[in-house]
């Protein structure tokens, strides 16, 4: 049987320059697969990479104030803002942030905006930094050792997260009660004294006058 060559020198230039051509010819498709493959894992990323920039999108029945749901979002917030700043005397930056803070609260927790504003009026009257003896915090008088379980806020004392936690823990009073009353009387004495009964129940009536005439004066100034 003849030999089989086992080195360079056994080949003639023609199987050289034929061996030479089938290498070039596998490396080119090996780097065309790895540009394949390169291409599909950058597009998959791209795909499902950063989310698009947060977009707040009224829901109806929960905004009634609201005329046209496909207004701009800073064309409601402004609407409100005004509200605030006639009804409460809030200076207009401060109504404006107010205005945010609560309706984006409002429209995830599917709670009434204005019965919110009216919520922190009682609480702190629109006080940023408001801290009581008890230990509430914030504009809605969060006690963080009581309701930090309802919240995915981390800073109760940021105005915007202790509203937010605030809108969550009137929502998850509101399911545990069946009532909106109720919900208000717990969120100011406490879930058992509701449930149960006791002395602190009487006590939270001037809580409920004052939030629910707060609510009146604001559909009262946003009525036509």
């Amino acid at each position: 049987m003849e030999a089989l060559p086992v080195s360079v020198t056994d080949y003639g230039p023609v199987q050289i320059w034929t061996l030479f051509k089938q290498a070039t010819v596998r490396r080119i498709m090996v780097i065309a697969q790895v540009l394949a493959v390169t291409l599909l894992v950058t597009a998959s990323s791209l795909s499902v990479g950063e989310p698009h920039p947060r977009q707040t999108t009224i829901v109806p029945g929960y905004l009634p104030e609201v005329q046209d749901p496909a207004l701009p979002w800073s064309v409601e917030q402004r609407r409100f803002a005004d509200l605030l700043a006639d009804v409460f005397g809030l200076p207009y930056t401060l109504a404006m942030d107010f205005s945010d803070w609560i309706l984006e609260a409002s429209i995830q927790q599917q709670v009434s905006p204005k019965l919110m504003a009216a919520l922190v009026a009682a609480e702190s009257s629109f006080g940023l930094d408001a801290v009581s003896l008890a230990g509430a915090v914030g504009p809605a008088q969060i006690k963080p050792h009581y309701w930090r379980e309802y919240c995915t806020v981390e800073d109760l004392l940021d105005a915007r997260s202790n509203i937010e936690c605030s809108a969550a823990v009137l929502r998850h009073l509101i399911d545990r009660t069946g009532q909106e009353e109720d919900a208000l009387r717990a969120y100011n004495v406490g879930l058992s004294s509701v449930l149960y009964g006791g002395l602190l129940l009487d006590r939270s009536d001037i809580y409920l006058s004052r939030v629910y005439d707060f609510e009146r004066r604001i559909a009262e100034a946003s009525s036509p």
